[in-house]
């Protein structure tokens, strides 16, 4: 499995940008599996059975439906465990801003920015460029050009065992 993320600050379109980027790669035959970071600790809800089970020790809790799962972890996981033994062509991640995965920095309609692009960032992607005249080492696009970052996802994608973030 590779992987690859969408980062950027709120508000930029980064869960825009990953559900066409989603589609894209699934249009193309690939499968998909996602990650949202967030800055807020997972809670479950108190009272829940599962919030039951992992208050009462148990490490990892699962609610089992007809047509889906959710697993829920009493403890931080990395992404190698928690995608181990999933077969999928990419990783999408949302956020993780500072980790070395390879990513593409999404800046809405703000101005570049050059100071806040992490190292780790293939393209800047925005609704419209505003900052004439500032030098990216990377290319920028626009939200739309939907098939250029694909092509950055699929060429710049790391096998999820390299990942050291």
């Amino acid at each position: 499995m590779r992987v690859f993320a969408i980062s950027g600050y709120s508000g930029t379109g980064k869960t825009s940008l990953v559900e066409q980027v989603i589609k894209a790669l699934s249009e193309e035959g690939y499968t998909v599996v996602t990650a949202k970071t967030s800055i807020h600790d997972v809670k479950e809800v108190e009272g829940t059975d599962t919030w039951k089970h992992i208050k009462a020790g148990a490490k990892t809790a699962a609610i089992l439906g007809p047509h889906s799962a959710v697993i829920r972890h009493a403890v931080g996981k990395s992404l190698q465990d928690i995608f181990a033994g999933i077969d999928a062509d990419f990783l999408i991640i949302e956020g993780m801003k500072e980790s070395k995965i390879p990513k593409i920095w999404c800046i809405g309609n703000t101005d570049v920015d050059k100071g806040k692009i992490p190292e780790s960032t293939k393209a800047v992607v925005g609704w419209v460029r505003r900052e004439k005249g500032v030098e990216l080492e990377v290319p920028f696009l626009k939200t739309d050009d939907i098939g250029k970052i694909v092509s950055i996802v699929k060429q710049e994608a790391i096998e999820l065992s390299q990942d050291k973030a």
